[in-house]
């Protein structure tokens, strides 16, 4: 699975847990990465790396504390 895969996956279930019962689009993803996050996302970004134009190595140095950083809450020194 690659990235783009994983990220319209991501959208898919977003979509669904959020009771939209679709897929969030590409730039309701943006909106909620930022109000819950911080980290500004653009759509136009978020298109280039579902269409894997963007290389992964130089997008998404942050990608854990944007995409998923909340979901692990991951402490120095403690083993969950």
């Amino acid at each position: 699975m690659k990235l783009g895969d994983k990220i319209r996956y991501l959208r898919e279930v977003e979509g669904s847990l959020r009771g939209l019962g679709r897929a969030m689009s590409q730039q309701e993803m943006t909106r909620a990465i930022q109000a819950e996050t911080g980290s500004k996302l653009s759509q136009s970004y978020l298109s280039q790396i579902e269409n894997g134009a963007a290389h992964p190595g130089e997008v998404l140095q942050g990608a854990p504390r944007i995409f998923g950083g909340r979901s692990r809450r991951v402490f120095a020194g403690v083993a969950k």
